[in-house]
């Protein structure tokens, strides 16, 4: 079993079942989530290191679930899925921090490399550092503010 959690987002069945069934086969730990709002509760109560996201969801889009992944989590990697690409949205997932975007339909060999590479680009200690300064940072602020107070 490799040590890293998948989070898949896509609303159809379909192909959610799908990714996830390739995925837990290939070694890794995978949650799945219907919705964009859905997605957000699961990221904020458990460790990913990788998001797969539609870009069209109901309710919120692939892009708004990546904008807040990034604002609250920015060391999960985020590969952006969609059967409807175009230039701008290729750009806008960049923008937000997506590591890559890929066309459905895709063979399942496509994905777990896209995956393997971004998990490989990125030392097991930096993830953690990140994760660790990002929980701290809060606390950081708040200290701050409580110094500057006391002036």
């Amino acid at each position: 079993m490799r040590e890293h959690s998948v989070l898949v987002v896509d609303d159809e069945p379909i192909v959610r079942e799908s990714i996830r069934d390739w995925l837990t086969e290939a070694g890794y730990s995978v949650a799945t989530a219907e919705t964009g709002e859905e997605a957000l509760e699961l990221v904020a109560t458990r460790d990913f290191s990788v998001l797969v996201v539609d870009l069209r969801l109901p309710g919120k889009t692939g892009l708004k679930v990546l904008e807040a992944v990034k604002a609250e989590r920015p060391w999960i990697r985020t590969i952006v899925i969609t059967a409807y690409p175009s230039a701008e949205t290729v750009q806008e997932a960049r923008r937000l921090g997506a590591v890559d975007y890929l066309l459905k339909p895709f063979a399942p060999d496509n994905l777990e490399r896209l995956i393997d590479e971004t998990l490989s680009a990125i030392p097991p200690e930096a993830t953690v550092a990140t994760a660790e300064a990002a929980e701290a940072a809060p606390a950081a602020v708040v200290e701050a503010i409580e110094v500057k107070q006391s002036f």
